[in-house]
């Protein structure tokens, strides 16, 4: 480099060297170590400012290294010194250029370290200001003051130096975590259990062993450069081509089909393919390959499992509804007839014979219910026990299942008692499910409790925490409380002073088929079923149960339930002045029969809009919450079904209650839209007596009940007990008959039986809906079937109520709005 004196040529050299810079900081960017670098800095340093010597030091510790120099005669290549006895060390701990015009001048020289060499004056700059990693040193031979832009010029070089290291330590770093990674992936790949293969341009590049391995080959290196439609052949035919065109346009393939091995032996195999960033490796792809064939077995196999579990359950099913029937069809007649003959209604009997019927009819109950409790283990285990909630009276049902029990505790002199918190209100359970658990520890309680004993029911509402103290008392809990997911639970317990429980016995409570003590079976009647209902039929509701004991003191079963409010806050039903103060949507598109039903319900106090279309009703809906929805079947547009389901499915709308009224308008065409009452066989007069009065049918001179079973002694049981009420009774023996005689005398009430030879009573229900002369007849089913929820939807619809419009009784559609609104008079009706 020619070097500039003039002052006037300064300017001019410096633009020079930076130039020359640029080029030496493009020559370090491309640097990939660190002896590159070093060779780079310590040349350009001598032709950058013209200097007799050049060095690159290091920072080593507490030392400095002088790693490489370039220079006219030796300096000190190799050595090391102390960071406080040389001048790069002045550099680097000041973080500062050191320029020296006469090294013999400057205390900061060790003068002894400089008289072997050549040096009179120097310009050290450190490498990084902020924490320097080492020095650029330049030197002359002649004594000179370097010029600033010397300095400028170095100390740049000495930047530059700096981003060059730390590009190197970083490759460094990245080269080292490559060839780290392509280890591990070598070792993954020659022992991965997957074949894999990366291809380009359709051709194997690289395969791991185990793909040779499971195409037949002997070595990953006889798959290099063969064609993937050569490999993945299949026995099935097939264009691969396709499947590759797949690949190339969604850019993944996933798919499972049957190969070829090398010697053509056939194999299922499962292909996962990607492509390759494009810009990196044109037209690349990576395969997976997992031979499936076990697998594949496997699945046939659990098919073959799962089919045949299938038939077993269907067949389970069909022996039990099959059972159910066959079982209730005879003990209908026992339990009927019996009671028929213990109440007299065809005769005083002798007091040893009423005795025995009594003992009859208590049999009969007793088999019953067992029946019932094997059918719902059986339901529970299924999985096909479905919880029914709806608003119920919790001291109202807790009340009447005391009642229920009464009869027994009195025979037996026991004491029943009960402590019932004001706070149960109306929650929202099932409440068929819930009476079966309390009558199940009730009938338990009476049961084990000696004569002059006392049985207490109590029940309140409680927090799960305090509940789940009290159970870490217990001795036996069947559910853990962090299963339960409510925060407030209702409470039921059962204490009684009965014989009590040991706690060995206490492991094999809540067993089916299993009592505590076996010589327990010859003192009192029982299966152990009725507490292995309690704990399942408590779980399905989310909750738990826990029984805490001692002998001879007596037993208290606790059962938790989640408690829920009903939807609008309230603990309780509300009273009538309120419920009849609400506001109806009424949904009909015929203008008188509007104007009936508004009047009807304004005179009670109700506030009425009316929507004569569902499309109407929808948009009133999203206005403001009405009470009660009393809704027409047959409208313009979308018909009443369709809004009733639109409804129901609705979270915000489907709690809203719905009274259904249909009619066809001017020839007063009824609709029978599925049964009104379901009841199940066997039944009592006291559940006759309960439908009828449901029906607003109550039993007197006059009204006329078509029965239709094809079990004689069904039909005539059913038959005495309408008679025994006032009714005058027609009696058919099949559904041939019963649609005959439907039509020709048209009664008030047809009872039903569902399993019949000739045709069944859907069938029959069917046909009498098709007839306008029949389809407003009320139809009770009677039936020993056990209904399924699709049966029972077929039958009853999804509503509280279906009412005929062409017989309208003010009283009676007053009644139903009252019952769908959670209004009914005292001692007439019960929530259901």
């Amino acid at each position: 480099m020619v070097m500039y004196e003039r002052a006037g040529d300064e300017s001019q050299w410096y633009a020079v060297a930076m130039e020359k810079l640029v080029e030496v900081v493009q020559d370090l960017s491309m640097a990939r170590d660190l002896a590159n670098v070093m060779d780079i800095v310590r040349r350009a340093a001598r032709n950058l400012t013209g200097a007799d010597g050049a060095t690159f030091v290091l920072r080593d510790g507490d030392q400095c290294f002088y790693a490489e120099e370039d220079a006219i005669a030796p300096l000190w290549k190799g050595s090391r010194f102390p960071m406080s006895a040389c001048i790069s060390g002045w550099a680097m701990l000041n973080r500062r250029p050191a320029v020296i015009e006469d090294i013999y001048a400057d205390s900061r020289i060790p003068a002894d370290a400089y008289r072997p060499t050549f040096v009179k004056s120097l310009a050290m700059v450190p490498i990084r200001t902020r924490s320097p990693v080492g020095a650029i040193g330049t030197y002359w031979a002649k004594t000179r003051k370097p010029k600033e832009a010397e300095v400028r010029v170095i100390q740049a070089l000495a930047d530059s130096t700096s981003l060059a290291m730390e590009n190197v330590r970083v490759y460094g770093e990245l080269e080292q975590r490559v060839r780290q990674r392509t280890s591990e992936l070598s070792a993954i790949l020659d022992n991965v259990q997957v074949g894999v293969a990366f291809s380009v341009d359709g051709k194997v590049a690289l395969a791991n062993p185990k793909s040779a391995e499971l195409f037949g080959y002997g070595s990953d290196l006889d798959l290099h450069d063969l064609p993937l439609s050569e490999l993945f052949r299949s026995p099935d035919g097939g264009d691969f081509d396709s499947g590759r065109k797949a690949l190339v346009q969604e850019g993944i393939l996933e798919t499972e089909k049957r190969l070829l091995r090398h010697d053509d032996s056939p194999f299922w195999g499962r292909l996962l393919a990607k492509r390759l960033d494009p810009s990196i490796y044109p037209d690349g792809e990576i395969w997976v390959i997992e031979d499936t064939s076990d697998s594949k077995a496997r699945e046939a196999a659990l098919t073959e499992l799962r089919m045949a579990a299938e038939e077993a359950t269907r067949f389970k099913s069909e022996f039990l509804a099959s059972m159910s029937h066959e079982l209730r069809t005879p003990l209908n007649a026992i339990i009927g007839f019996s009671e028929v003959l213990k109440d007299g209604m065809v005769g005083e009997l002798a007091e040893k014979q009423k005795e025995y019927i009594e003992d009859i009819f208590e049999s009969g109950l007793h088999l019953l219910s067992l029946i019932n409790d094997v059918l719902d283990l059986s339901k529970i285990e299924a999985g096909k026990m479905v919880l029914e909630d709806e608003p119920t009276e919790v001291s109202l049902l807790l009340g009447n299942c005391l009642s229920i029990v009464k009869e027994r505790a009195m025979a037996h002199r026991i004491t029943l008692k009960s402590d019932l918190s004001d706070e149960l209100g109306v929650a929202w359970i099932d409440p068929r499910k819930c009476k079966q658990i309390v009558y199940n520890l009730l009938s338990n309680a009476v049961k084990f409790t000696p004569e002059g004993g006392t049985v207490t029911l109590s029940a309140g509402i409680i927090s799960r925490s305090a509940a789940k103290i009290r159970a870490e008392s217990m001795a036996k809990v069947c559910r853990g409380f962090d299963e339960i997911g409510s925060e407030s639970l209702l409470q039921i317990s059962v204490k009684d002073t009965g014989i009590g429980i040991s706690a060995e016995d206490m492991a094999r409570l809540f067993q089916p088929f299993v009592q505590i003590d076996s010589s327990l079976s010859k003192h009192f009647e029982g299966t152990g079923l009725g507490l292995a209902l309690v704990k399942k039929l408590a779980i399905l509701h989310g909750g738990s149960a826990g029984l805490e004991s001692r002998v001879g003191e007596g037993s208290t079963f606790t059962v938790w339930i989640p408690h829920v409010r009903r939807a609008n806050g309230e603990d309780s039903s509300p009273d009538a002045e309120t419920m009849m103060g609400g506001t109806v949507l009424l949904v009909e598109d015929d203008d008188r029969a509007a104007d009936l039903m508004r009047l009807q319900l304004e005179m009670n106090g109700c506030t009425v809009m009316r929507a004569s279309s569902a499309e109407a009703a929808f948009s009133q809906l999203g206005d403001s919450l009405p009470d009660l929805v009393v809704l027409d079947l047959l409208l313009p547009g979308m018909d009443g079904w369709e809004f009733l389901s639109r409804l129901k499915s609705e979270p915000g709308l489907s709690k809203i209650p719905v009274v259904i009224s249909s009619i066809v308008a001017e020839n007063a065409r009824g609709i029978a839209l599925g049964a009104s009452v379901v009841l199940q066989k066997p039944v009592t007069m006291s559940d006759i007596s309960g439908a009828l009065s449901h029906l607003g049918l109550p039993g007197h001179s006059g009204l006329t009940v078509l029965v239709v079973d094809d079990d004689p002694k069904a039909l005539e049981l059913a038959s005495s007990c309408l008679e025994n009420e006032g009714f005058s009774v027609m009696r058919a023996h099949g559904g041939s008959e019963a649609i005959r005689l439907a039509r020709e005398h048209l009664p008030d009430l047809v009872v039903l039986d569902l399993v019949m030879p000739e045709m069944n009573g859907f069938e029959v229900a069917e046909k009498l809906k098709e007839d306008e002369r029949t389809a407003k007849l009320p139809i009770m089913v009677l039936t020993a079937k056990d209904l399924s929820e699709e049966e029972r939807r077929a039958l009853e619809g999804q509503v509280r109520k279906i009412m005929e419009k062409s017989k309208f009784d003010r009283a009676g559609f007053l009644r139903e709005v009252k019952r769908a609104m959670g209004r009914w008079e005292a001692g007439s009706w019960q929530a259901s």
